[in-house]
Order: C-alpha cells, then structure tokens, then sequence
C-alpha cells in the first residue's frame, strides 16, 4: 500500500502522516525543517501551534517574529519605551500567527515578560524618579505595567486580523508575589500589586472575543477560572463572556473550569450549568480547585441528554464531596462514560462511598490522588474493591498507614503491569527494601523514572547506587531517570543528573539522565494529559 501511494504522487499525504506522528516531539520537528521545503512547510505549522507554550526554547524571540508586520504607529510607540523596531524581522517565510491553535493567557503574560527581560536596555522613569523593576528571581529594566499590556493587546491584535483558527483557549487566574520597585533616587525599595499581572488582561481578552465572535468560532477545548484580583469587574465580565458562550461555539467538546472561593459560586454553578446543557458534543469535563464550589445545578445538568450519551471523561480536582447526595442520580444517566478522576478531592467518606456502591453500573475509576485528610481505610478499601480493576493512575498525600494502604491497593487493584508510562517514588528510602523492590519488578519496564529519597540522614543521592545499575542498567527497564535527594536541612541539591561520570554511564546504556524538576509531572499537564 505504502509503495503504490508513492508512485501514484501521494507522497505529501504520507509525508505528512510521517510528521503527524512527532506532533509533540519539537526536537525532531526542528530536524525536519532542514531536510526540504516539502518538510518544512509540513513540520512549521506543528511548531507553531502553541509558540508560548514551555515545551519550546525559552529565547522568547518568537515574539519578535510575530510582531514583524507592525504597522508604522504601533513601532513609533514601542519606539518610545526604547524598544527598537530593529528587532523584528523585515520578512518572514511563513504567516507564523496564522498557525496559532492554542491560546494561554497566563503564558503569553509570561512570555512578554520574560522577552522584555532580553530585550530592555534602559530603566523606566516616572519623569521625576527612576526605577529598577524586580521579581522573583528575575531582573527586568523598563518593564512599566502599560508596556507590558500594550504588546499583549498588539499580539491579540495581531491573532485577530490573521483570523487565527483557534482550538483551545485557556484564562485562569494569575497568583504572583508583589514586584519589588527600586527606588535608585530616594534609596527606597516600594512593595507594590503588578498592575500587568491582574485582570485587566483576561478582561480585554473577553472584551475582545464578544467583538470579534469569528475568533472563538472553532474553538475545541475551553479552559477557564475566575480571577483573583478586583473580582467585581472580572466576573461580570466572565458572566458575559459565559452568555456568549451559551449561544455560540458549538464545536465545543472540553470544558475545564476552575472558580476562586471569593466569588458568587451561586450565580457560577448556574452559569455553569447553562453551558453544559447547551453544549451538544461534550466529551470531556473538569470541576476544579474549590473546595467550597457548590456544583449541585452543574452536577444535575449532565443529566441532558445532551451530554449524558456523548460525555466520556469527568475529572473531580479539589472538590468537597461533603454535601453531595445526587452522585447516583446523576452518574446512572451518563451512558458514554468511560473514565472517572478523583485528584485530591475531600470527604471520600462513608456517604460518598456508599452513593458509589448503590450505582447500578461500573464505577470507572481511572485516577485516584489522595491527600492528607483522615481517611477511613475501610471505606477506601470498599472503593478498591468496586474500582480497583480500572485504576490506572495513583498517587498518595495522605497520612494512612502505608502497609494498609499498599495491601488495599495490592489485593484490589491491577498488578504492576508490564510498561509503566511514569512512576514517581518520593519516600524515606532504606536500602534493602528498596533493592527488593527494584528485584521484584525487574519485569516492569518504566518509560520515567523519578525517585526522591527523603531519607535526610543519609549524605548520598542514594544509598547503593550499584544496586540501581544493577536492575535498571543491566536490565534495560528505563528510558529516562531522575534521581534527587531531599535537599532540607542542607537546603544543597544533591542529584544524579549533577553527577557527569554516572549520567555518561547511564547514556551508553541507552538511559537519559534528567533533572528531576524537567520530568516532574505536575498536575496541570497530568490533568492535560487525561484523555
């Protein structure tokens, strides 16, 4: 098949299912835009579906090349915060904005930030005193608040008039320790809010999209959050951004919402439940990060048909399931399910566990993070037995005993398998147990590797290295390995990936030795990741 397609001129169709497959690899998508133009102009648009996101080289110069065609007013003004216009590029071989997919307030507010930490030269005045700008653990010079949100709006400007053809849009809320002013006159140092870190952004973004309704027309995935600074202004916003949402954007078929406890939650679980039950194609949805969040209107809303033969996936993040007594109602209507995520939730009690018990089909549980809450072993026992076999994902913050713990979960759960996607081992490590762990999961392969040892007595990464190079090396069970002792009460880093003669070893090996934080996987990409 693959030949005939070739001599029958469908070699740019495999050539792209060929590309297609590294859609998230950057590092061989850059390697593909040398080979030829066929190449490039296949592998270019992947690379700039998200330019903000982290995943790609942190020079941040991919918003000079976005700001290239500027017209002559919008330079004269960066003009006058002493940004030179030389900076961008005269021509460019691509429309780069034009294969923008994936919009992130909050990275592109970064973004900027960190780009005018390269390019600043000078320091801002006031016209009376003169100013350092400092934050945390980065130093920028004429970084004044309007600068800041004039190059976000000449960015959205930009996204809009190249009718980008958007498919996720995230706007949650910003959390960020004050900047610091310098006083270099005075010899003063002024805590102060950064304006350009505060709502203004999301509300002009929100203003921008009820203007220009194209811009949201095939949007796929919607994530938001309420605010945490001036939430009057902010949340009617969000309220009016919600209506419009109610009557457009059909494509919509992932919603993730996150809401501030200083807010109405009233009024958001009635906003929220409107637009679940408007929405015809929902696949996926996330309630989030408020513990406080009522969610009974929102929960009940499911219940549509709209949603309950078509939603595939819920996830539960830091929800109180205290006085929530419709979990059977609700979740024997939804006939498409086929995954449950239960991260860091509260009140996983008898009641919630005997709602779960008196459903009248499987409990698909497929993650369980648990926190540091007093939890009955009995009733987890009981949520093992009845969704053990589904497990797929776990993860513990919580203060049970370990040993009832670990045999709840070895006689109810799936045995290890035979490839693990992640593991993460954050734990007081003894040596011995710690080998036969290792030798008793020889057959495992895992693709990441990640230990902690939290053992602070001990001055080595870990204890017996040897033992480690005995059944991960010799057995070829790891593809990438992070290994890092707990660095308090010395507060000094001790990691593998610092020591060069055992990263070299591992490397002929086949085994890339990483820092722990680079393959750390926190919960908003774990969350990202759920399909």
């Amino acid at each position: 098949m693959a030949c005939s397609k070739i001599f029958s001129g469908d070699l740019i169709e495999l050539t792209n299912k060929i590309i297609q497959y590294f859609h998230h690899d950057y590092k061989t998508l850059h390697s593909c835009i040398l080979i030829n133009r066929l190449w490039c102009r296949l592998a270019i648009p992947l690379l700039w579906e998200d330019p903000f996101s982290k995943k790609y080289p942190k020079n941040y110069h991919f918003i000079e090349i976005l700001l290239h065609n500027l017209n002559e007013d919008d330079k004269t003004k960066l003009h006058e915060y002493e940004i030179n216009s030389e900076l961008f590029p005269s021509n460019t071989l691509f429309n780069y904005p034009s294969f923008i997919k994936s919009i992130n307030i909050k990275k592109i507010i970064l973004s900027i930030r960190e780009w005018l930490n390269i390019v600043s030269t000078s320091t801002f005045s006031n016209g009376t005193d003169t100013f350092e700008i400092y934050f945390p653990n980065h130093f920028i010079q004429n970084t004044p608040s309007c600068l800041h949100f004039f190059i976000f709006k000449l960015l959205f400007k930009i996204f809009i008039e190249t009718k980008v053809n958007l498919h996720t849009f995230e706007a949650k809320d910003i959390s960020y320790s004050p900047c610091i002013f310098y006083n270099l006159h005075a010899n003063e140092i002024i805590f102060t809010e950064p304006d350009f870190i505060c709502d203004n952004h999301f509300i002009y973004v929100f203003e921008l999209i009820l203007q220009n309704p194209n811009f949201f027309h095939n949007i796929r995935n919607l994530n938001l959050g309420c605010g945490t600074i001036k939430f009057d202004k902010l949340i009617k916003n969000c309220h009016s951004f919600g209506r419009f949402l109610n009557s457009n954007c059909n494509s919509i078929s992932s919603l993730y919402f996150y809401f501030s406890t200083y807010v109405d939650n009233t009024l958001n679980d009635k906003y929220l439940s409107q637009l679940i039950s408007s929405r015809q194609n929902i696949k996926k949805i996330l309630f989030g990060t408020n513990i406080n969040f009522p969610f009974y209107h929102s929960l009940l809303s499911l219940k549509n048909s709209n949603c309950s033969n078509t939603l595939t996936t819920i996830i539960f993040h830091n929800i109180k399931f205290g006085n929530i007594n419709i979990l059977k109602e609700v979740f024997e209507e939804l006939n498409a399910l086929e995954s449950i995520h239960l991260l860091c939730c509260y009140s996983l009690n008898a009641n919630f566990i005997q709602q779960i018990v008196n459903i009248n089909k499987p409990f698909k549980l497929k993650s369980l993070i648990l926190i540091e809450e007093p939890l009955h072993i009995e009733s987890l026992q009981l949520l093992f037995q009845i969704s053990g076999g589904y497990l797929e994902n776990f993860g513990s913050f919580s203060r049970l005993n370990e040993s009832e713990l670990l045999e709840s979960i070895i006689k109810y759960c799936q045995i290890l398998p035979f490839k693990l996607e992640y593991l993460n081992l954050r734990l007081i490590i003894k040596p011995n147990d710690f080998e036969i762990f290792l030798k008793n999961s020889q057959n495992t392969f895992i693709k990441k590797l990640l230990i902690k040892n939290m053992n602070y007595q001990t001055r080595d990464i870990l204890p017996h290295i040897e033992v480690i190079k005995k059944y991960i090396i010799k057995k070829k069970r790891v593809e990438y390995l992070a290994i890092k002792r707990a660095s308090w009460p010395s507060r000094v880093d001790k990691e593998l990936f610092l020591l060069k003669d055992e990263v070299k070893e591992f490397k002929l090996h086949n085994i890339q030795v990483l820092r722990f934080d680079d393959l750390y996987i926190n919960f908003c990409n774990f969350i990202k990741e759920i399909v």
